[in-house]
């Protein structure tokens, strides 16, 4: 079974670092997805894919006009999609009590 966590169509934000993916449950609001021990995130200004501070992928940049979507499967994997297709490496290990997260 497949659940799309999110998908965001972007605004112009200038000069800013979006980050779209997921936190456990534990983590600060304040952190940067992707950026922290049980995050994950996509960031909108190099491409990078990141888990725990790790770079594990990466993808197209994006920005302004785009649809960023998350999916998540009961396989505890996940991967990105921007506008409507599959983008960079699955991510594994995504598992905890989950939350959707728009870190700018």
């Amino acid at each position: 079974m497949i659940r799309k966590a999110i998908l965001l169509a972007l605004p112009d934000v200038p000069s800013r670092t979006i980050s779209i993916g997921l936190l456990q449950e534990h983590n600060s609001q304040e952190e940067l997805a992707g950026e922290g021990y049980g995050t994950w995130g996509y960031r909108c200004s190099d491409g990078s894919m990141l888990a725990g501070n790790n770079i594990v992928g990466s993808g197209p940049t994006y920005g302004a006009g785009k649809r960023v979507g998350m999916e998540i499967n009961l396989k505890r994997t996940a991967w990105y999609s921007l506008d409507g297709n599959r983008v960079g490496n699955m991510l594994e290990d995504v598992l905890g009590q989950l939350y959707p997260a728009v870190s700018i």
